[in-house]
């Protein structure tokens, strides 16, 4: 109830109010209207507010002292406060019930909580309007493994005492089983628990605040089929689990956790023996996964994919890493020494795949060690810290995030179990796809251009650019509202004002040159995190900078890994093709050119044998100064070329296949006489 006065610019007046009930012999109603105003008198006036029950059964008992059930047919249930389910207490939920809260108001069990929602009929927490920030659930003591299945949170927040309540769920020594949950519109942290046995399964999580999605301390957990989504609040991370022993990851999508500090799983305080499986975790701003304070795990079958360190081991933590893919990372695995004193980490890994990371495969710090067996990366030959076996991992589309293998892969039945190298539950995420730099011209001595970088957009969506960042070979920040629409390809150049008759957009970098013998450029989104880079070169696999006369070299296909050089080639004019570039489709590139050599290593002579027949596809080889010293066109499933010519010397050779859609494929070859 509230008292107003009938003038707005009077104070309103100060009163306080109390329920009573009261038998009255006899009464005067003044008004059955909501609304009722007087004048104010002299004399002492009694006036009562009178609410008569409308018949509706759904309010809910501050204190449940007894076994309750909370029926659809009631639905929905009205706290006046905090609700306390007492110990010994079963409270049970039936589908399609909704209860609604006060501000700041919590669900407490002591007891026992059993809430069966079901997949049409979920169960709603909720505040009493769409604005009422309410409290959450809190299981503190309970006496037996509480149930919630199928439920919806709605601007739930975390209890009073932020010690124990600090999320929209929190347990204290409580077991609680949850499965299908929508935790997306929360506003504070989602699910926190301490000394207590968790599972959680089959939800959608996502978090606004700094902290974590899911964190466990002390206890025992399961998370999986889930799906994580963060934000640009620093210091956040997925999964957090802290002194857990023998908990489970398993089967989770993670991704954009963009903020300074947050990882995908961030694991601590000396857990024990966790087993974090097939979990795909992608655009993360710190770590895919980071393993510290003594920790130990087992890693298999996860996919890692544009974070700044895909796996982090530190502070004498020990995993065992088996059968991971990472791609775009800045550094596949990296175990050092974080806090003084602490020391590294280490690591034994197993039939990995790291491909197009941008610093490292693998790195370890005086402190730290990493084995390797049967480790596959595709960072350039004698870099360091690269895996075991250098090749290109020939991924189906890793533009589009599909890291399934290629037939003609070499890592195919690599692995020391004679599986595949890599992911071997693969999850391909067809919406999801990147920016990427489809076309450079570096040398602009024969061109009537000046030296630009294209970049392209191959999705169907528009993209904001601003203050996306490139940097190293040249230095440039988009400004707002720069966009890149579906399908676009736009071009930063050192002089905008040679591309006036251009139609496309044109910006101007504000610092740096090509170098004409190759260098690195690195493309960043706002949020830092790593969008593409290319380490182009003047000689092969590179198309090389003596056959270019001005032309540009540009990416065969949006559905190619754009840092092989072997997946580029020469512009068809000079000065290239700026803002026009050819989609070739992904069915085009299922009959691809990819082959094998026989024999290896060769002497006077090699056959190509191609996965399919192609048809006048072009064959080259080249020396390793990227000189072509061999041109021939193919047709049907195999080619034999003769090695006797004076051109072939004692070495290495590139030999490289483009089939009639640009498509291309490339082989080392090593020719003994």
């Amino acid at each position: 109830m509230e008292v107003h006065q009938v003038n707005p610019s009077s104070s309103d007046i100060s009163f306080e109010g109390e329920l009573l009930a009261e038998y009255v012999s006899s009464v005067t109603i003044v008004q059955y209207s909501p609304i009722y105003s007087l004048q104010l008198e002299k004399e002492a006036s009694n006036l009562r507010a009178v609410f008569e029950i409308d018949g509706h059964c759904g309010i809910l008992s501050e204190n449940i002292s007894t076994d309750t059930k909370l029926v659809k047919a009631c639905s929905p249930y009205i706290a006046t406060g905090n609700v306390l389910v007492k110990t010994g207490v079963k409270l049970s939920i039936e589908p399609g019930v909704e209860i609604k809260f006060p501000a700041a108001c919590n669900l407490i069990i002591n007891g026992h909580l059993d809430a069966q929602g079901s997949e049409k009929e979920p169960i709603i927490f909720s505040g009493l309007n769409d604005k009422t920030i309410w409290g959450g659930l809190f299981f503190q003591n309970s006496d037996s493994t509480n149930f919630l299945n199928f439920a919806q949170f709605t601007n739930a927040s975390a209890g009073l005492d932020r010690t124990y309540q600090p999320a929209a769920i929190s347990c204290y020594h409580a077991d609680l089983s949850m499965d299908h949950l929508q935790l997306t519109n929360v506003m504070d942290n989602p699910i926190f628990s301490r000394f207590s046995n968790i599972v959680l399964r089959n939800s959608n999580i996502k978090s606004k605040v700094t902290g974590d999605c899911i964190n466990v301390k002390q206890g025992f957990a399961i998370v999986e089929n889930c799906e994580f989504e963060g934000s640009i609040e620093q210091d956040m991370d997925a999964i957090d689990y802290d002194g857990v022993k023998n908990g489970i990851v398993k089967n989770n999508i993670i991704h954009d956790f963009r903020g300074d500090n947050n990882d995908g799983l961030d694991i601590g305080e000396k857990c024990e023996n966790l087993e974090i499986e097939n979990n795909y975790i992608y655009h993360c701003f710190d770590k895919g996964i980071s393993v510290g304070q003594q920790s130990t795990a087992s890693l298999f079958d996860n996919t890692i994919v544009y974070t700044t360190i895909g796996i982090a081991l530190k502070d004498q933590s020990k995993a065992t890493i088996d059968h991971c893919t990472f791609f775009g990372n800045q550094q596949g695995v990296s175990a050092y020494e974080k806090n003084s004193g602490l020391l590294g980490g280490s690591g034994i890994i197993t039939n990995c795949i790291v491909s197009n990371a941008s610093s490292d495969a693998y790195r370890a710090d005086t402190f730290s060690s990493l084995n390797f067996v049967d480790c596959l990366s595709d960072l350039d030959p004698g870099l360091p810290n690269r895996g075991d076996i250098n090749e290109n991992p020939e991924f189906v589309n890793p533009t589009y995030y599909n890291f399934q293998l290629k037939s003609g892969s070499p890592a195919i039945g690599k692995a020391s179990d004679a599986s595949n190298l890599g992911t071997r539950k693969v999850r391909p995420q067809s919406e999801i796809y990147q920016l990427l730099i489809s076309e450079i011209l570096y040398d602009d001595s024969l061109s009537n251009y000046p030296e630009y970088l294209e970049i392209y957009n191959p999705g169907n969506k528009d993209i904001s650019l601003a203050n996306y960042r490139i940097s190293e070979g040249v230095e440039y920040v988009f400004e707002t509202p720069a966009i890149i629409h579906a399908k676009e390809a736009i071009i930063i150049t050192s002089d905008k004002i040679k591309f006036s008759q251009f139609q496309g957009q044109v910006f101007q970098w504000t610092d740096g040159k090509l170098k004409n013998e190759g260098e690195r450029i690195l493309l960043f989104d706002k949020d830092g995190i790593l969008v593409d880079f290319v380490n182009f070169d003047n000689k092969a696999p590179w198309p090389p900078v003596n056959m270019l006369g001005g032309k540009s070299i540009e990416l065969i296909s949006a559905n190619l890994d754009n840092h092989f050089g072997s997946n580029w080639k020469y512009s068809e004019t000079t000065g290239g093709s700026p803002g026009s570039f050819t989609e070739i489709s992904n069915a085009d590139q299922v009959q691809n050119s990819s082959f094998k050599l026989r024999p290896q290593p060769a002497s006077d002579w090699v056959e190509l044998e191609f996965e399919h027949s192609v048809n006048d596809a072009n064959c080259y080889v080249y020396n390793m100064l990227g000189v072509c010293c061999s041109a021939q066109k193919a047709n049907g499933i195999n080619l034999k070329i003769n090695l006797i010519d004076k051109n072939f010397s004692d070495g290495n050779y590139l030999v490289q296949v483009i089939d009639k859609n640009g498509t291309s494929s490339s082989q080392l070859l090593s020719i003994v006489k």
